[in-house]
């Protein structure tokens, strides 16, 4: 029986079927049911590239950087030292370190990563990216030092301030993670206007995950009832690194290399995200990125107005017109 077993999943038809909902569990980030399925899959076959690079997705995703270094450190030494997966391995190893705060460990896997003889195959952006981080492990402790404090008074900037004011004073209180402007923050968004700021203490509520009553919005023509643990922070709900990633890459072919349009379709996404939030973005990152990479063309005349239409446009103008309505 388990020779007939063993017989039936290893068949080429039942692999390929399992490859597929591989590929359809991370596209509906189901993260967890992938990471489930890779690892079965790791048991019948050696898993392809692509599908090792959305596991560690879906490792980050789920928040088990752990994990995913011990998955890159053990498939490094399995692999031949010129094997072209190493690359990506350790890639993966140096995110997972990033997210982990271990900044001294990264020093050595940059320096590998160079020495690679595959390098040469890494995208520009890839490279510019491993640069900061080097850089910023070298200087982080400066970079601390040299951020700015906010000056005054945090309860009158928040009452009474600007609107500049008012979100240097959040963007305070969501860096340190003070709470002790909570209870005045869980009331001031219930009446305040300016639907980036809402969103702004919102993120705040959650960072220091403020459960004491509902978050109750509504905007958009949508209501929201929802306690902060039962959405994600800012930058999950909005899908923020994958889709920049997917901007950056796509944007490169699309702008012809035009730095500056690549930079103002992740702004127009961010924005628009940040206003929506915290309500779930449903679609996925790389239609997300076409979309505002789209909209940013039209807005430059590269592309028809009429070619810019569907359920993810209308999505962004019912932001936008409210935006307009309100006068923001």
């Amino acid at each position: 029986m388990m020779r007939m077993r063993k017989k039936l999943t290893s068949h080429p038809r039942f692999l390929t079927k399992l490859k597929r909902d591989l590929k359809d569990a991370f596209y509906d980030e189901d993260y967890h049911t992938f990471i489930n399925k890779f690892q079965a899959l790791q048991e019948l076959d050696f898993p392809e590239t692509e599908l090792t690079e959305m596991f560690y997705e879906s490792l980050f995703n789920t928040g088990q950087n752990e994990a995913a270094l011990l998955f890159g450190e053990t498939y490094i030494q399995m692999l031949e030292s010129n094997h072209e997966d190493n690359l990506m391995h350790m890639l993966m190893i140096v995110k997972a370190l990033k997210n982990l705060g271990r900044s001294d460990e990264i020093a050595k896997w940059i320096a590998a990563i160079a020495t690679s003889p595959h390098i040469e195959n890494l995208d520009s952006a890839v490279l510019e990216e491993l640069e900061k981080i080097s850089t910023n492990t070298v200087v982080i402790e400066e970079d601390t030092q040299l951020k700015p404090e906010f000056s005054g008074d945090i309860e009158t900037a928040l009452i009474e301030g600007s609107i500049d004011s008012r979100m240097q004073a959040i963007d305070h209180l969501i860096d340190t993670e003070d709470e002790t402007y909570v209870e005045l923050i869980s009331r001031l968004y219930k009446t305040e206007e300016i639907r980036v700021i809402q969103s702004m203490m919102i993120s705040y509520l959650k960072q220091v995950d403020y459960n004491e009553e509902p978050i109750v919005l509504n905007k958009f023509g949508e209501s929201f009832k929802k306690y902060t643990s039962e959405f994600k922070v800012f930058e999950q709900e909005a899908k923020l690194e994958k889709t920049i990633e997917w901007i950056i890459e796509i944007g490169r072919e699309k702008f012809n290399g035009n730095q500056e349009r690549i930079e103002q379709s992740i702004e127009m996404f961010i924005n628009i995200s940040m206003l929506w939030y915290p309500y779930h973005v449903s679609f996925p990152p790389q239609k997300l990125a076409n979309m505002f990479i789209n909209y940013v063309r039209v807005l430059h005349n590269e592309l028809d107005a009429k070619n810019f239409h569907g359920e993810l446009a209308d999505w962004i103008f019912k932001i936008e017109d409210e935006m307009v309505k309100l006068n923001q």
